[in-house]
């Protein structure tokens, strides 16, 4: 029996060691000493060590999975040649503990990393080149780019850049400073307040923090959107899908885009600034269904004798059943009747200058709503919003089939998506993946 009882003592050690260095690995706080660049404007963490975590136990889970893979990668030759073969990014960096991307300007056009200490600094370019990016070299800085993405290295450290101002020189700069914030800082405050897989921080007091969980995606915080207006009662979880914003007219007005505001012209013949005056802010669209539709076209073909033959072909499409509030008085719909964005046929005002289905236009309590096949019941008010989006997509995807708006909707791996800005500007974002790990659905199997 002493055989035995060393056994477990041997087991509960190694339990024991075990369970102390994944605490201190998964749980013990992340110093973000040094991650902040002096004077950034907004700062996003990852915590790669959340992330190693969250794979770790998914893998724990369903080992099975994971196997599966390994087995049919080994079963083809082919496949297994490749995996040996390729070149293994983990090889060449040391994954940091977090990751943070600093923005130096409220445009936010250019996101830098923090310092990335590299291994293999050879072998990660190749690597790189491998992957699609290509040496460039101006104003004297060489670097790797692909699209967007943009590696420089200084000696041993590599900085990841995202950026749409591809002024280097500047960039460089940026990547030399060595001065931090520390406590005290509001950026550094609010991320060191705050516990999650991703976190996002600025100047302004705004931040938002995204956890990863069983077939879901959460970010919840709190966010200043300037474009919003005041909020209003409505409704939620209409239908497939539902859209609802109550906007700040005059910070549109004076923040407009003029290329989109003769494109929206050229293609209506309507002026946006009669519109403008016309409205009240609000929009709301609601999608309750899809139904087959059926058309029919006749063309003719000829026999032998050139004899003329009938031909019908038919052609069925999903079309959705739809509802949209625009909030346009009837100054405006008396303006679009003039300017035939609104035009009568058969007796019926019909929405003329939105060709991919046929929407019926009316005035309801003096707004504009345009329609087909569908007018939603009256429903009581579930809570105040600014902003409010719903989408069933895995309905949505189901039952749109061979309609035209199905390249438009998410992945099959997003099941559905919703997102709510409230009145205290709290912020709360919830994605359903169709994988119970989230970073398949969302980035693909590994």
């Amino acid at each position: 029996m002493k055989w035995l009882k060393r056994v477990f003592l041997v087991f509960l050690l190694i339990f024991i060691v075990i369970s102390i260095l994944f605490y201190s690995r998964y749980y013990s706080k992340i110093s973000i000493d040094e991650s902040i660049t002096k004077g950034a404007y907004a700062t996003i963490i990852i915590n790669s060590r959340s992330i190693e975590k969250y794979i770790l136990m998914d893998a724990l889970r369903h080992p099975s999975t994971f196997f599966e893979k390994k087995d049919s990668v080994q079963k083809d030759t082919a496949l297994a040649t490749v995996s040996r073969d390729k070149p293994k990014l983990l090889k060449y960096i040391n994954v940091p503990k977090m990751v943070a991307f600093n923005a130096l300007d409220s445009s936010k056009l250019t996101w830098i990393s923090n310092p990335i200490k590299v291994k293999e600094l050879s072998n990660l370019q190749a690597y790189l080149i491998s992957q699609g990016f290509s040496k460039n070299e101006e104003n004297g800085v060489s670097y790797l780019r692909k699209n967007k993405w943009i590696c420089l290295f200084h000696q041993s450290d590599m900085h990841l850049i995202f950026t749409t101002n591809f002024d280097i020189k500047s960039i460089e700069n940026c990547t030399n400073e060595k001065e931090y914030e520390g406590a005290g800082n509001i950026i550094y405050d609010q991320l060191n307040s705050n516990d999650g897989d991703v976190i996002y921080a600025d100047i302004e007091g705004n931040v938002l923090t995204l956890r990863m969980g069983k077939n879901q995606i959460n970010i919840l915080g709190h966010m200043n959107f300037d474009f919003l207006g005041e909020p209003v009662d409505i409704a939620s979880e209409q239908g497939l899908a539902q859209l609802f914003i109550n906007a700040n007219k005059s910070y549109l007005n004076n923040h407009r885009d003029s290329l989109l505001v003769n494109k929206f012209t050229e293609f209506t013949k309507l002026d946006v600034d009669t519109l403008m005056q016309s409205w009240n802010g609000q929009f709301m669209a609601l999608a309750q269904d899809f139904y087959t539709k059926i058309d029919s076209s006749v063309t003719y073909d000829y026999d032998d004798d050139f004899n003329p033959i009938e031909v019908i072909k038919t052609e069925e499409q999903m079309v959705p059943e739809l509802y949209i509030n625009t909030g346009l008085s009837s100054n405006a719909y008396n303006y679009m009747i003039s300017k035939k964005a609104i035009v009568n046929q058969n007796e019926i005002n019909i929405l003329a200058v939105f060709p991919l289905v046929s929407l019926d236009a009316n005035l309801d309590s003096d707004s504009l709503i345009v329609f087909h096949n569908f007018l939603p019941e009256p429903v009581s008010p579930a809570f105040k919003s600014k902003f409010y989006l719903f989408l069933n997509n895995s309905a949505c995807r189901e039952q749109s089939k061979n309609s035209m708006l199905k390249s438009y909707m998410p992945s099959e791996e997003i099941t559905a998506l919703k997102l709510i800005v409230d009145e205290e500007n709290e912020v709360e974002i919830i994605i359903d993946t169709k994988n119970e790990n989230v970073i398949k659905s969302i980035f693909g199997s590994f």
